[in-house]
């Protein structure tokens, strides 16, 4: 074990205890507490304001506002203000605060700000809201969303603010019940957007962003999020579409480490397009998609995700989602477009690349189980992906595409029935999937799915059991530049002693130790004392620690690692077990 230097460890670390229990140097802090009965002027708790819009009015840039547990009327935030909430009224440092505790929510009923509980427009990224609950919102009608309006949750046009901690729920909207953004590059960090639904009819019920006429590209961030159980409802022919997250052309759009589940893009039963996007319907330029899961969405195109633009996803895990079939069949259908559907149960996308994705247990109703995709999958595991049984005398679909269907090369991946005969075709030629499998993936416990009806009938494990033939068989040249962790933050390259390097293409796979096929790595060994999950004991554990301690790093995999004396409290006693780890008894 490198040990560091003790002068630069010891500096590291006081300087970190010091930053974690002082205040927050900010201009000035302000205090806002619903229950206050002092001076009203936000000096100190005893003095807070009582509601949050008079403390927004007097803050300059630089400014903190901080607020504690209780409801407040709607705000408009302010470029280079910071508000926080989770605070119980006694707190006099930023980090001891806690938002679970102490629930802040905006939106008292009665109060709106240009109808909406949040106004982030005309901010730039130095506009923070942290730890806050928005619930219950409904937008009234305007000319960006029309009859059901826009933005229930938060509006930002021409904004882009830093969204962080907060819950977004139980809003209402025809765009974006949760979210809109209209010209606007924010950013959501570990943020809960759920239970939102489309009002009427709607589109991106949970996020929903857009560029008007000759707007630059724009770009939604979203970091450890929560998009959950969302719900666009398809109220004429061309709605309905992004369930939890919606992109038009001009957005382009970067995911990470988030989870995306059980989202609903709603056909109504009698009329309109098949629906687009359960989970995520993309129209921009480019998204990147890295470490997160998709889970049980619905659509008839993509389920989990559907994209018109170029998409990468990388390290993502892709879980019960269902392509299910949807159609015209009333007499408002004559003449109405209406397009096939239930294609694509993971994933539908015109131009992909699939690195490193583990797509189990996902349905469509016609084709593509795992999923339907122009481009390259590579170090990837499809397996237990399924379509129904054919009827009436139709041809049997060819057994790799229940897994995957398209214009697709397949390298360095475990595809179920990928060199199975089709009949009237010639045979599999294995060299056409270089480094490829078609063998059990041994996962600890696969998903399952009733062929029938899509539902999972069984639940499971994805990750790799010992023995699996996905261990040390993926392609090392694939992984993209600085992509160093698997799904779960733990380390992308670990070699399995037990297990042949490349055992398909001997010497084909990069120099040891070999990228694993699908989302997880096999056989990681936690490290002690490794709070930034690299795997490594180094000084950079120690910066760590020290963004924990002063709660300016709020990622879980650190969090959790930054617990070293397993009391529950990142504090000074995690330090001391810090020192002792590092430099021994």
């Amino acid at each position: 074990m490198r040990r560091l230097p003790t002068s630069m460890l010891f500096w590291t670390l006081f300087c970190s205890f010091v930053g974690s229990n002082a205040p927050v140097f900010a201009q000035q802090v302000r205090y806002v507490d619903v229950g206050a009965t002092g001076g009203n002027n936000g000096a100190s708790w005893a003095d807070a304001y009582s509601d949050l819009p008079p403390a927004l009015a007097a803050a300059v840039a630089g400014d903190e506002i901080w607020v504690t547990t209780g409801t407040y009327s709607a705000i408009q935030l302010k470029a280079g203000v910071e508000v926080y909430g989770g605070f119980s009224g006694n707190e006099t440092a930023r980090s001891q605060r806690d938002s679970q505790l102490n629930p802040t929510i905006l939106g008292d009923g009665n109060s709106v700000v240009n109808g909406h509980i949040v106004d982030a427009s005309n901010t730039n990224a130095s506009a923070v809201l942290d730890g806050f609950i928005i619930q219950n919102g409904s937008a009234p009608d305007d000319v960006i969303g029309g009859v059901g309006g826009s933005g229930g949750g938060i509006f930002i046009q021409n904004g882009s603010p830093t969204i962080a901690n907060c819950k977004v729920m139980h809003n209402t909207a025809r765009l974006g019940s949760g979210v809109i953004v209209v010209d606007g590059s924010p950013t959501f960090i570990g943020c809960d957007i759920s239970l939102n639904t489309s009002a009427r009819s709607g589109e991106g019920t949970g996020i929903y962003a857009m560029t008007s006429t000759g707007a630059p590209p724009q770009l939604l961030t979203l970091i450890d999020c929560n998009i959950s159980s969302n719900t666009a409802l398809q109220g004429h022919f061309a709605t309905g579409n992004g369930g939890g997250v919606y992109c038009g052309p001009g957005v382009d759009l970067a995911v990470s480490g988030c989870t995306i589940d059980n989202n609903f893009a709603a056909h109504n039963g009698s009329f309109g397009n098949a629906t687009l996007g359960g989970g995520i319907c993309f129209r921009g330029t480019t998204a990147t998609i890295s470490n997160s899961t998709f889970m049980q969405n619905i659509a008839a195109f993509g389920a989990g995700v559907y994209s018109e633009g170029t998409i990468t996803c990388i390290n993502c895990a892709f879980i019960g989602n269902r392509a299910v079939k949807q159609g015209c069949g009333g007499p408002e259908c004559n003449g109405a477009p209406d397009l096939p559907s239930g294609i694509g149960g993971g994933v539908y996308a015109l131009n992909a690349t699939l690195t490193g994705c583990t797509l189990n247990a996902n349905w469509a109703a016609k084709s593509g189980g795992g999923a339907v995709i122009n481009g390259t999958v590579e170090n990837c595991i499809l397996w237990a992906n399924r379509t129904p049984p054919v009827c009436c005398g139709e041809d049997p679909l060819p057994p790799p595409r229940d897994q995957i269907d398209g214009g697709v090369s397949i390298l360095y991946s475990c595809v179920e029935g990928l060199l199975t005969p089709i009949p009237g075709e010639c045979p599999p030629n294995p060299a056409d999937f270089p480094g490829s499998i078609a063998v059990d993936p041994g996962f600890v416990q696969s998903y399952q799915v009733s062929p029938t009806f899509g539902w999972l009938t069984a639940l499971g494990d994805i990750h790799l059991a010992a023995g699996s033939p996905c261990i040390d068989a993926g392609n090392n040249a694939a992984v993209p530049m600085g992509v160093t962790t698997d799904i779960d933050g733990n380390p992308r390259f670990v070699d399995d002693a037990s297990t042949p390097d490349c055992p398909t293409m001997p010497g084909t796979c990069g120099t040891a130790p070999v990228v694993d096929m699908g989302a997880h790595e096999f056989g990681i060994i936690p490290v002690i004392g490794d709070v930034n999950c690299d795997g490594v004991l180094d000084i950079n554990d120690a910066i760590t620690l020290s963004s924990v301690l002063i709660g300016t790093d709020m990622d879980a995999c650190h969090v959790a690692s930054a617990d070293l004396s397993g009391d529950g409290i990142v504090d000074g006693g995690d330090i001391q077990s810090f020192l002792q780890i590092l430099l021994g008894p």
